[in-house]
């Protein structure tokens, strides 16, 4: 009889925990299990492109250009868009977050401590995310998401396909030039690196490698200037694997 009783205890704490977790955002319910899904998932790749942790404004921002890039970019605002009827807009699934952060201003924030960063809701830790760039270029899962490039005031830009075939082909024609596949195998590394038309070269993480003697790097910028002057952009980040 004592173990019904403790069992209805939980079952009632559970579900009051759960209709304080439950959010509506539109017509759509959206609970805590859609919010910490769409949180580290947007913050996985804001964090990709600019190797560091968003704020929940920088977040909405990255958010909103979403929505907005597969909209031609023309709303205003959010608010704007959603007062359009939805078969005439794009949406991209990232709308319920955009909705939730716009309607939660005050009561979701982002703390960040020791290389992690955590959710606050109302003041009290939700979860937490924890990514690092100098693990996460090593796996092939994840590589893809560093791809990307920069106007001339910083704002990620995504690669098209078109632009990502080309770049592709382009470093594999001058890397074979330098190397022979098996000496890629034997002994090489996973670069993250920036490419800055004006600046040159910035890496990321520790490398064996030497940045400014690499033969390979050092033809592959020459042709990076080109291909990015001919699509008029600024930088491009990636990950590229150099022998040492």
């Amino acid at each position: 009889m004592k173990h019904f009783w403790l069992i209805v205890i939980m079952l009632c704490i559970n579900l009051s925990c759960s209709n304080d977790l439950l959010f509506v955002t539109g017509t759509t319910n959206y609970i805590f299990r859609d919010l910490a899904y769409d949180v580290n998932r947007y913050v996985k790749l804001y964090y990709c492109d600019y190797l560091k942790y968003p704020t929940v404004d920088e977040l909405y921002t990255y958010c909103w250009r979403i929505t907005n890039s597969a909209n031609d970019f023309r709303f205003q605002s959010f608010t704007e868009f959603e007062k359009v009827e939805k078969m005439k807009t794009n949406g991209t699934g990232v709308e319920d977050l955009l909705r939730f952060m716009l309607k939660n201003k005050t009561d979701l924030a982002f703390r960040q401590s020791r290389g992690e960063l955590y959710v606050l809701w109302k003041g009290k830790k939700a979860f937490r995310v924890n990514y690092d760039y100098c693990l996460l270029k090593d796996n092939y899962r994840d590589q893809w998401h560093f791809y990307c490039f920069f106007d001339s005031v910083g704002v990620a830009i995504p690669m098209d396909a078109n632009a990502e075939d080309s770049f592709i082909n382009l470093r594999k024609n001058i890397c074979q030039k330098y190397y022979f596949d098996q000496e890629l195998k034997r002994a090489s590394e996973n670069i993250l690196l920036r490419y800055n038309r004006d600046t040159g070269y910035k890496v990321f993480c520790s490398t064996k490698v030497d940045i400014d003697k690499n033969d390979y790097l050092k033809e592959l910028g020459c042709s990076l200037d080109t291909f990015l002057l001919n699509r008029n952009i600024q930088m491009i980040q990636f990950i590229t694997t150099v022998p040492y």
